[in-house]
């Protein structure tokens, strides 16, 4: 017999057998155990019991001991939590047991097919594990807690209860392997627990398409799944609405093709978009190639999904985190990139790359530090709608030696906003931190700090903080913002360095911002969309505006 503490209106219990067998389970209201041995004389009434834990007993129950097998003991008019007073119906004295649990035999909860209450079909008080799978699951009409009593030919190990409303929860300890746990699941999903423990596997762990799975560990440094095989993907979901939650994949740290979390099937035909994803409070670590793997694109999309307070570090051959073309809708909230945890290696590829076609993407108190990639650490295609917020980019260790630029866009680029983000590299005299190389539209880069590691700041050309690479030459001339920020030295401090142009070919030392078209004014009617900036290289510094096809400084008069 088992207590069990039920928190909602379904439960599940797994036959915990090496060959699963069909097993009696029946419900009873939750008991209470005797605190030491005593006789209950024939035809006693009013006898005092000594109990303690006292469950959900009441006047008039009859009481089973121990196998709920019904006795003659019935409880009378008296109840406590140290006591019960009983009556003994029968001519004969009953012996009960220190330790032995008394429950309630009548007024039994019943089990239900459904927890659908229109469309729920009474099982009465007992179900059984199913042969073959040793499994038995059914909805309860009240919240319990409840005794269980559970025989038969299989012995059941653990009744498990979800924490989820109207939820079916089983625990991977009792079956073959976490996948099994899963497949076990009714169509229409459930949870699976991963207990305490390090559970290594050989094939990947999939959640499958049309299955709602909510996979959840008992923390980070709980509950770590394992794989020695460099070609193996470790996590693949491809579903929508599933869910991921406190545990670590943690990979072989070798170089392969094999990836730590997987969303998307790019073999389905035609493709799916996914949807309402949820990552939250795991690590991965060390896999052989990707941390985090967003298919995109031919139809596969992800979109509305979320990362919350999760870490891919260590030796990833390819990199962090890879979204595919076309993923939208996107949220990472304080998730970090870089070097190892659970080993002291670093990500040896890019901390986050993006295909085009990425839209609607915030990434808000995110950490991207340490990686051996020379090229950008961060880097978007054609894109629309990034926003990076109170995020943090840092190069403390100077790997690699020649790191281009921290976070860079190429391609077209609308709508791009970075706010209250900090870029420090620590080793070196050059920020180098953001890289708009394409064509930029409507970009803000505000109250941002830019650090390097000198004592001077820097005014060779290839030096900046920002680089602006499209010019008013071009078709498509750049729109970028500078709203405040700083940049600072060991010893020196000042305004962002700004370059106009790729490699610093007109070098800003203020700030440059685009100005909309002008009209009305008879002094300004000439003013077609363009740039302007402080020019402090002047002595008094001066205001210029590009106006048709060069440089005008701003007079007063």
């Amino acid at each position: 017999m088992q207590q069990v503490t039920y928190l909602y209106n379904k439960f599940v219990v797994q036959d915990g057998t090496s060959t699963p067998a069909s097993a009696n389970v029946d419900v009873y209201k939750l008991g209470a155990s005797t605190s030491s041995t005593v006789t209950v004389t024939a035809h006693a009434e009013g006898f005092s019991i000594p109990v303690v834990n006292l469950g959900g007993l009441s006047i008039g129950d009859t009481l089973g001991l121990g196998s709920g097998t019904t006795s003659s003991l019935v409880v009378d008019d008296s109840i406590d939590s140290t006591h019960i007073s009983v009556t003994n119906t029968s001519g004969s004295a009953i012996v009960v047991a220190s330790g032995t649990r008394l429950i309630a035999t009548n007024h039994r909860p019943l089990f239900y097919n459904s927890s659908d209450p229109l469309n729920a079909t009474s099982l009465g008080s007992r179900i059984y594990t199913d042969a073959t799978t040793g499994v038995a699951a059914g909805a309860l009409n009240d919240i319990g807690p409840y005794d269980i009593i559970i025989a038969g030919t299989g012995v059941a190990a653990r009744v498990e209860t979800s924490q989820s409303p109207n939820t079916l929860r089983f625990n991977a300890a009792f079956f073959s392997s976490i996948q099994a746990a899963i497949d076990a699941l009714p169509a229409d999903g459930g949870e699976v627990y991963i207990p305490e423990g390090t559970w290594p596997i050989t094939s990947s762990i999939v959640l499958p398409y049309g299955k709602n799975v909510r996979l959840i560990g008992a923390g980070v440094n709980h509950t770590k799944i394992t794989a020695s095989s460099s070609s193996l993907d470790m996590l693949i979901i491809k579903n929508g609405w599933s869910a991921v939650e406190e545990l670590q994949l943690s990979g072989p740290g070798t170089s392969g093709a094999g990836r730590g979390i997987v969303i998307g099937d790019p073999s389905a035909s035609p493709g799916r978009v996914l949807g309402n994803i949820l990552i939250r409070r795991c690590l991965v670590a060390d896999t052989a190639s990707w941390g985090l793997y967003v298919v995109g694109s031919s139809g596969n999309i992800l979109i509305t999904s979320q990362f919350i307070e999760c870490r891919f570090s260590g030796a990833m051959s390819n990199g962090a985190i890879y979204l595919g073309p076309t993923n939208t809708t996107l949220s990472f909230r304080d998730c970090s990139c870089g070097m190892g945890v659970v080993s002291s290696a670093y990500v040896a590829g890019y901390l986050l790359q993006a295909g085009s076609g990425t839209s609607s993407l915030i990434l808000d108190g995110c950490v991207f530090e340490e990686s051996l990639y020379s090229h950008p650490w961060v880097s978007f295609g054609d894109c629309v709608g990034i926003h990076f917020r109170t995020c943090w980019f840092e190069d403390s260790q100077g790997h690699p030696t020649a790191l281009a630029w921290f976070l860079e866009f190429l391609g077209d680029t609308h709508a791009i906003q970075i706010d209250t983000t900090h870029f420090r590299r620590a080793q070196g005299t050059v920020c180098n931190a953001i890289n708009f190389y394409g064509q930029t539209h409507s970009a803000t880069v505000s109250a941002c700090e830019f650090f390097s590691g000198g004592d001077t700041i820097s005014t060779s050309s290839g030096d900046e903080d920002i680089n602006i690479r499209a010019t008013q030459s071009e078709a498509k001339p750049s729109e970028v913002m500078v709203i405040g920020g700083w940049r600072a030295t060991n010893s020196a401090s000042g305004p962002p360095r700004i370059a106009d142009g790729s490699g610093g070919a007109a070098q800003l030392t203020g700030y440059k911002i685009r100005v909309p078209q002008m009209s009305g004014a008879s002094d300004l009617v000439n003013i077609q969309t363009g740039d302007m900036y402080v020019d402090t290289t002047s002595s008094p510094p001066v205001l210029k505006i590009y106006l048709g096809s060069a440089w005008k400084t701003v007079t007063t008069s």
